[in-house]
């Protein structure tokens, strides 16, 4: 489920929400330009969140049907898991289509940011051995 943890960082703002880097708390956080709405999760957070879960209680499910040789049910689980995962990557595409080249280019250096901080966390714990 890593993956869904590196398409959310990498994922665009939906309209109308804006992403703001905080110097003073060193994060980032979302302001929706027509509600007002100031958060410090990510407007799909809830979505990848809620996919997630779904996908692994239908992985879970799909395992525990095949040890007691319900291979039909089994089956039936994964393609279950297949289409949420399609209906993840579909809404995922509508958001992207709409991105601008500028909002692109933000979220990628946002991106390169995020994984400089977790290599430098990750030198640092090599650093303290």
């Amino acid at each position: 489920m890593r993956v869904f943890a590196e398409e959310l960082l990498l994922c665009p703002m939906p309209d109308p929400w804006c992403e703001f880097y905080d110097g003073l708390y060193g994060g980032m956080f979302f302001h929706n330009r027509l509600t007002k709405v100031t958060s410090w999760h990510h407007p799909l957070e809830s979505h990848f969140v809620a996919t997630c879960d779904r996908l692994k209680r239908l992985r879970a499910l799909a395992k525990s049907l095949r040890e007691s040789n319900n291979e039909a049910e089994a089956t039936r689980m994964e393609a279950r898991g297949e289409r949420v995962h399609a209906l993840h990557t579909n809404k995922l595409r509508g958001v992207i289509a709409k991105e601008t080249e500028t909002a692109r280019t933000i979220r990628q250096m946002r991106y390169i940011r995020v994984f400089r901080q977790h290599a430098n966390k990750k030198a640092d714990e090599q650093k303290d051995r």
